[in-house]
């Protein structure tokens, strides 16, 4: 039976909290121009995704903005992969198109088309920053997983986003979106607390799919992104489904023994 190709939406209960603040502290228009921003964006990339054949499960809605998940991208090429997240900083251009069309209709003030190219900025800057899921950190995320394994891109990935936090936090205070800071602070602390759990269910998935055509073989129990992984042991070669229910069995043992 083929699957469905909608995606699924998801509303944050924050985000509410957020909107409803909007009304409260008359600041709805601001939020309107800028969630509609952030919808261009984040559509760019489901567009893409599409125009490539890659999966678009789901779609959240997030105080700040808009989140597709992606699935499968990594078995695309590097170009591909490149192509798919750029699209949303490159979105720039068509909110500017559509913000200055509105203003010249007469649908919004100068006073909202000027705030609209603020925030349009804003978009394209803050998804620039290497912190991930935004678009800087999946591509430094993407480019990493060229040279080191699943886990330790991980580590790193979450080094990148605690040190951006710092700056975030700024861009935060400064602009008096605590909510936002608040948001971002407990998302860092929930992959933290995830780490190892997502790395296994990742990995899992790869059991009996198709694999990449480039080859690796590793002297220790390592998955990389983008090949197809082999295990030399006592001179005995794991092919890669082996060598994750390998990675697996010596987890589970580690938690009987703690």
């Amino acid at each position: 039976m083929k699957k469905p190709s909608y995606s699924l939406f998801f509303v944050d209960p924050l985000t509410i909290v957020y909107i409803v603040m909007g009304f409260v502290f008359n600041r709805f228009l601001y939020l309107f121009i800028h969630y509609l921003i952030a919808f261009i964006h984040e559509m760019s990339h489901v567009c893409s995704a599409k125009i490539f054949k890659v999966a678009v499960p789901e779609i959240h809605f997030l105080p700040f903005g808009f989140y597709a998940q992606i699935q499968g991208l990594e078995q695309k090429n590097l170009l591909t992969q490149i192509i798919v997240i750029i699209s949303g900083p490159l979105s720039y251009f068509i909110s500017w198109g559509i913000l200055t069309l509105m203003y010249r209709m007469d649908l919004i003030s100068i006073y909202g088309f000027e705030q609209g190219m603020i925030s349009n900025q804003a978009v394209l800057l803050f998804n620039l920053l290497p912190f991930y899921p935004l678009d800087g950190g999946r591509i430094v995320d993407v480019i990493g997983a060229r040279f080191l394994d699943e886990y330790k891109l991980r580590v790193v990935r979450l080094i990148f986003n605690v040190l951006t936090f710092f700056y975030i936090g700024y861009l935060c205070i400064t602009n008096r979106q605590i909510i936002l800071m608040i948001f971002i602070a407990f998302s860092l602390i929930a992959q933290w607390m995830r780490l190892k759990k997502d790395f296994f269910k990742d990995i899992l998935r790869r059991l009996g799919n198709k694999k990449p055509l480039h080859e690796r073989v590793n002297t220790k129990k390592e998955i990389y992104r983008y090949s197809n992984n082999y295990y030399l042991e006592n001179h005995t070669i794991y092919n890669e489904d082996q060598l994750i229910e390998k990675i697996v069995k010596d987890q589970k043992y580690q938690s009987v023994d703690k």
